[in-house]
């Protein structure tokens, strides 16, 4: 089994926190990433010192801010799930 190399990644910011109760997360990022957040449809996700791919529903990225996103990810679909990805890197 391969992992990824962390060094061919772009830290673009980490989870922050749920956002409602149906597995939305609340991802801030870098100011000036929009275009690249928004087109994103898989975020790498360090776990414990490994780069794990976690891949967005359709339309699962809404930009709020300059540095604030809301995203909607494939099997995170209830509050308890969105926590266990709060404060890691993406």
């Amino acid at each position: 089994m391969h992992t990824i190399d962390k060094d061919n990644c772009l830290n673009i910011g980490f989870f922050q926190k749920p956002h409602g109760v149906f597995g939305t997360l609340m991802l801030t990022f870098i100011e000036g990433l929009e275009e690249i957040v928004e087109q994103t449809s898989i975020f790498l996700v360090d776990m414990e010192g490994i780069l794990v791919p976690w891949f967005t529903i359709e339309e699962g990225v809404r930009i709020i801010s300059s540095k604030t996103a809301l995203v909607d990810l494939e099997w995170v679909e209830d509050e308890a799930s969105a926590k266990r990805l709060s404060g890691k890197s993406a």
